[in-house]
């Protein structure tokens, strides 16, 4: 081939190239990618292009969100405000291409991509496919569209796909200077603790017997502070093995009344156990690791 030849088949390229890559109007402004009012939201579902990944499926009902792909639990208001803000501070730029072929190179393809948005706001369903294009930027395709944009300062790492990025992981977190009274359940017995004047003993010491105190504190501050691995049920169920499983109840002193609490453990499974909380629907699942010290306690480990 001549060099002449070269040089017509490299400018074709370059031609190609630009078809396909320029902006279709580069003296267009940017724009919202979600052009919604923030109260407008009912719906965000955020899944990755891995089969075997699960995705964040949120929705408010009655003004209040749920993780509705971890069986309904609350969402935590500020996360989802902070989602929310991420979604409506979204910009496109003009179009980069605008056809097919070019989704895969800017990992936005039916098949390829780093993650696929969908968001229902006033009855409204928007569906859009992001791929990474730097750390701090992305591209985005509507489904169903050729035309790709960009989008400056978000990575897909913006957009948090695992549920448990919209829920608090910390299930119990109480504080056992104020209880009054502790009462542990488990397959050594039954030990009851009860405080006075901040120190801690056992409720029914016999002649010649000691309670450490300082063992007793060290015990309930382990066990009143509990987080979950995911919530698994809004309702106990048989399976869950809860109804005659271990368990801590307390009582909270707490502006002249006093208000119980505690938990109780269920079934083992996969390395996990159910709880449920005293006063509360939910099932959530814990390391059953976390719970090795709650189990093996017995009455005479709080003695002299």
């Amino acid at each position: 081939m001549t060099q002449r030849n070269l040089g017509i088949l490299l400018v074709a390229q370059l031609v190609l190239v630009a078809m396909t890559w320029w902006p279709s109007d580069p003296s267009a402004s940017r724009r919202p990618l979600f052009d919604f009012d923030r109260d407008a939201f009912e719906r965000i579902e955020i899944a990755t292009g891995s089969a075997a990944s699960d995705s964040a499926v949120l929705v408010k009902e009655g003004g209040t969100w749920k993780v509705h792909s971890a069986a309904d639990y609350p969402a935590t208001p500020a996360k989802i405000e902070a989602l929310l803000d991420m979604l409506l501070g979204l910009e496109v730029g003009p179009a980069i291409a605008g056809q097919s072929q070019s989704h895969e190179p800017l990992n936005v393809g039916d098949d390829s991509y780093g993650r696929r948005v969908s968001v229902t706001a006033a009855g409204e369903v928007s569906d859009w496919l992001v791929g990474a294009a730097t750390s701090r930027s992305v591209n985005v395709r509507r489904v169903g569209d050729d035309e790709v944009y960009p989008v400056r300062g978000a990575s897909e790492w913006s957009f948090q796909h695992d549920s448990a990025s919209y829920f608090d992981t910390t299930y119990l977190d109480a504080n056992p200077a104020s209880f009054g009274a502790v009462v542990l359940r488990n397959e050594n017995g039954e030990t009851r603790f009860e405080q006075s004047a901040g120190v801690w003993t056992l409720a029914d010491l016999v002649a010649g017997e000691s309670a450490d105190s300082d063992a007793i504190a060290t015990f309930l501050s382990s066990v009143a502070r509990l987080r979950m691995t995911e919530p698994v049920a809004s309702e106990a169920l048989p399976e869950h093995g809860l109804e005659s499983g271990p368990r801590i109840d307390w009582t909270l002193v707490a502006e002249d009344q006093s208000i119980a609490g505690g938990y109780r453990l269920g079934s083992e499974i996969d390395g996990g156990r159910f709880v449920q909380a005293t006063g509360d629907t939910f099932v959530v699942r814990a390391r059953a690791s976390d719970f090795e010290d709650f189990l093996s306690a017995t009455r005479s480990r709080f003695l002299r």
